[in-house]
């Protein structure tokens, strides 16, 4: 008698065993890689942090100042290193304007001399035109147009903190553009 039919058992073909078997193995490894995807996305809950290594010593790397102004959300004077892409300038600014022409931001870097443009560079509040006043922290287009209208109606600015007679102005802008303005 055959060995199958005292065992009662029937037999399967070695090509159905392993089919199932292969089944299997693509189970386990779609279960594998769906929680290594999960973890991967989700962190497992855990909060990590991006550490930063610098790699440069400070006598390598120079700071200079660039002041930027027009068709950004936030003209100003930044601080950066020389090695900064303008790009990374503009984007620190806010980026451009909706809808506005990026070829219409202006910049000006400080000389890499020691010399500052909050030093050198300070805009006269009895001359400036509109544009250059918008390049102020805290100053936009608005506020700009008061700080004309109110020099054209009540003559030169004779201090600094007259401009918090300005209409929009007040202690807290004045405080942000002190050392950037002058009324020589």
């Amino acid at each position: 008698m055959r060995q199958d039919s005292i065992d009662n058992k029937p037999r399967t073909p070695s090509g159905f065993r392993r089919y199932w078997y292969l089944v299997f193995v693509f189970l386990i490894v779609a279960i594998a890689f769906g929680g290594v995807v999960l973890v991967s996305k989700y962190g497992g809950g855990k909060q990590t942090e991006e550490i930063v290594v610098a790699t440069s010593t400070p006598s390598q790397s120079r700071e200079m100042e660039i002041h930027i102004g027009g068709a950004v959300v936030s003209p100003g004077i930044y601080t950066v290193d020389e090695s900064c892409p303008l790009e990374d300038v503009i984007r620190m600014a806010g980026g451009c304007l909706t809808g506005a022409d990026c070829s219409g931001v202006d910049i000006y870097i400080s000389p890499l001399d020691g010399s500052s443009l909050r030093e050198s560079q300070k805009v006269n509040l009895n001359t400036a035109e509109d544009w250059l006043l918008c390049a102020l922290p805290g100053i936009g287009s608005g506020r700009a147009a008061a700080i004309i209208e109110y020099r054209e109606q009540n003559g030169p600015f004779k201090d600094v903190e007259e401009l918090l007679d300005v209409p929009g102005v007040g202690i807290v802008i004045l405080d942000k553009i002190r050392n950037l303005v002058t009324v020589s």
